[in-house]
């Protein structure tokens, strides 16, 4: 959503991904007819749907002068690395584990 529209903000979000996962609930408990499948997709188009709604209805203030740095250090990424070569390791050998 932050990619889609600049105007979306956090209150819109979070109603949004609340109602997406009671549709998903809603869903699985009394619409079987839908595959199971779907319900993410359906899920996610009511949060996108939800999110921007709130977000155009409801005005909030916005800080313009506010800079956001984002530094990532070497450290981190060795450390992010790190884990996702030992994830890929353990799903490559999970099938020798099993059996």
């Amino acid at each position: 959503m932050a990619i889609l529209t600049k105007r979306t903000h956090a209150l819109g979000a979070n109603i949004g991904i609340v109602v997406g996962v009671l549709f998903n609930i809603y869903l699985w408990l009394y619409v079987p007819q839908i595959f199971w499948f779907w319900w993410n997709a359906l899920g996610c188009v009511v949060t996108i749907v939800v999110a921007l709604a709130v977000s155009y209805t409801v005005k909030r203030e916005v800080n313009e002068g506010l800079e956001v740095v984002y530094y990532s250090g070497k450290k981190e990424v060795a450390i992010l690395l790190a884990y996702f070569v030992a994830i890929v390791l353990f799903s490559i050998s999970l099938p020798n584990i099993l059996n």
